[in-house]
């Protein structure tokens, strides 16, 4: 009889724990709703005050850009995430900007950088894959 309680607390156990663990993992959603505060609920209703910058995606697959030309006007500021949809490391380096973003595969990175008034062309590149062709532009108008 006491061998059958102790079984039993033993497998109470690793279900608490089992339980523990999967609550715990990043993956786990609640079911449950979760509750506003007053700040939240007035955050979202209220419109939005600032200028807010273009946004726009650049994806490094393989040897090239996607898109690899982009029009941007003169003293536009971009919100700029770059993404490695590739296997290989990449680059997204711009000389005139000061700009070198690493990208491992899979990285994704965002970035904000305002177009110069002065020019009507900023390229951008992979480092590694310059010589491949590996290489976009900013044509700046307007």
């Amino acid at each position: 009889m006491a061998s059958k309680t102790i079984l039993g607390g033993i497998i109470l156990l690793i279900v608490i724990i089992l339980a523990i663990y999967l609550f715990s993992q990043p993956g786990y959603q609640s079911t449950t709703t979760p509750v506003q505060t007053e700040t939240e609920t007035k955050t979202q209703t209220q419109p939005e005050t600032q200028p807010t910058s273009r946004e726009i995606v650049v994806d490094a697959v393989d040897y090239e850009f996607k898109p690899s030309t982009i029009t941007v006007k003169p003293g536009e500021t971009i919100k700029l995430t770059v993404k490695n949809s590739g296997e290989r490391f990449h680059t997204f380096t711009i000389d005139e900007l000061g700009i070198d973003v690493p990208l491992n595969p899979g990285d994704e990175k965002t970035i904000e950088l305002t177009i110069p008034s002065d020019v009507t062309s900023i390229t951008f590149y992979c480092r590694p894959h310059k010589s491949l062709g590996m290489v976009g532009e900013f044509t700046v108008t307007g």
